[in-house]
């Protein structure tokens, strides 16, 4: 396993891009409330456009990575750090 909550966030949740499409029996499109900010992270990281990403209000999460990984952090502007340094958004970050 390569990513372990520390601290989940207030409101944390794991989206994609939803189901639209299914309205009329009933099931909201539901996903990602930013979908381009969700669309660019995935990209930035390599991954394919529509797979799932963490999306965060109020408090971020925080998680130990336990292998190499790389990460995105898109949306509003926030202060992000790893291992107590600053690290920039809307770019794809090696853990």
């Amino acid at each position: 396993m390569a990513l372990l909550i520390d601290e989940p966030g207030l409101q944390s949740t794991v989206q994609d891009l939803g189901r639209p499409g299914y309205y009329n029996v009933g099931i909201p499109a539901g996903g990602a409330m930013d979908t381009l900010s969700h669309e660019i992270a995935n990209l930035l990281v390599g991954n394919d456009r529509a797979l799932a990403t963490i999306e965060s209000t109020y408090t971020a999460p925080k998680f130990t990575v336990t292998e190499p990984t790389r990460m995105a952090v898109t949306g509003a502007t926030m202060e992000v750090s790893v291992n107590g340094q600053t690290v920039p958004q809307w770019t794809g970050i090696d853990l």
